[in-house]
């Protein structure tokens, strides 16, 4: 148990250091991501116990990601009715690579869950603050709303499991 709170404590601040600064900079870095991807399966394999279930989890996870990003390949070259290259130009590849790095946190189900509010959440949030501050950023910052939406996850997971 005690393993399962210290994989929390990192995985958070290394969630908070993604928000910080992709909120900052519009910029992750590898080895943020890369340091947020063990926590995050350290974390996953201290609550299973189990490496099978926790690399069954995170391939069904991978696979989901990977038809998200088919189907926004296929949504954007339908929409301009030509190949167009999504990655950076509509979602950048941070996004996708700190997707990629918390995979292993959830199970599938809460997964899809998490990434569905989180994206919706992202994009709302980013709208409201467009709206009230005007020329605040032209991009929106969608690994930090994801990180910051993870951290509060984890935490109401934590003291109200569900």
């Amino acid at each position: 148990m005690a393993a399962d709170w210290w994989w929390m404590a990192l995985t958070l601040g290394l969630l908070a250091t993604v928000a910080y600064s992709d909120l900052r900079s519009r910029a992750v870095s590898l080895p943020q991501l890369l340091a947020l991807a063990a926590g995050c399966t350290g974390l996953a394999w201290s609550r299973s116990g189990s490496l099978p279930l926790l690399l069954n989890d995170s391939a069904f996870n991978l696979f989901f990601l990977a038809l998200q990003a088919g189907l926004t390949w296929l949504w954007f070259a339908l929409k301009h009715r030509r190949v167009s290259k999504v990655l950076d130009r509509y979602i950048g590849l941070g996004d996708w690579l700190f997707l990629i790095a918390v995979a292993p946190a959830l199970t599938p189900f809460r997964f899809v869950w998490y990434y569905a509010t989180g994206v919706f959440l992202t994009l709302v949030v980013a709208l409201l603050v467009r709206i009230f501050y005007t020329g605040s950023f032209q991009t929106i910052p969608l690994a930090g709303g994801l990180a910051a939406w993870l951290a509060l996850w984890l935490l109401f997971d934590r003291f109200i499991p569900l």
